[in-house]
């Protein structure tokens, strides 16, 4: 999938793994089913992970509540949903 967004800066940005590495930075909209809200993101290949994007605390402060033992609470998204996005 292509996507493209302006980049507003260049910064130091430590990885979950602590190695740190200058990364873009872009304002994207995240989401938690039809919640949306923009924060700063620093992308990364994560293919090697299970995951497409770590959020980070700033990104999540004041929005919700996790719970570290638990998985896809609100349920996987469907192919047909992420289009829509």
């Amino acid at each position: 999938m292509r996507c493209e967004s302006q980049v507003l800066d260049r910064r130091l940005v430590k990885s979950a793994s602590g190695v740190s590495e200058k990364r873009s930075v872009v304002r994207e909209p995240p989401h938690s089913r039809r919640r949306y809200w923009e924060v700063e993101v620093a992308p990364t290949n994560r293919d090697s992970t299970g995951y497409c994007m770590l959020p980070g605390r700033e990104a999540m402060q004041g929005r919700m509540l996790l719970d570290p033992a638990a998985s896809f609470r609100t349920g996987e998204m469907t192919a047909s949903e992420w289009l829509q996005l």
